[in-house]
């Protein structure tokens, strides 16, 4: 009896812990000209993490009021932010893509397609 109020301690203990982690970090890959995935919902005190994995530079840049970021990725390199309020934060790669005066974001001449994510933090 002992082991088992013992073991059922211990899972209580670790469930947390596991959920924590599964919740804890989404991954987008930058791939040739797409953030992978480009529409990210997120729980409130999760990191978003970003990885260049394709031979393009690209940025990761805000174009919301309600965050900063503008990181320049090379090949391999990774950036990461933590969403601590809700909200819809957007961002684009500010070298293959540009922001209209409507705030709509559109490829710059010669892109193969728009680089725009969005993260919706609930």
């Amino acid at each position: 009896m002992r082991r088992q109020l013992v073991a059922v301690v211990i899972a209580a203990m670790l469930v947390p812990l596991l959920m924590g982690d599964a919740q804890a970090s989404v991954r987008v890959r930058v791939v040739n000209y797409r953030f992978k995935p480009a529409l990210v919902s997120v729980s409130k005190g999760a990191k978003v993490a970003w990885k260049n994995v394709s031979t393009t530079t690209h940025t990761v840049t805000a174009y919301s009021k309600n965050w900063s970021k503008k990181v320049t990725l090379s090949t391999g390199e990774r950036t990461g932010f933590t969403f601590k309020s809700t909200g819809t934060y957007k961002y684009y790669c500010s070298i293959h893509a540009h922001i209209t005066a409507n705030g709509a974001c559109v490829a710059n001449t010669g892109v193969p397609t728009r680089m725009c994510g969005k993260i919706t933090v609930g």
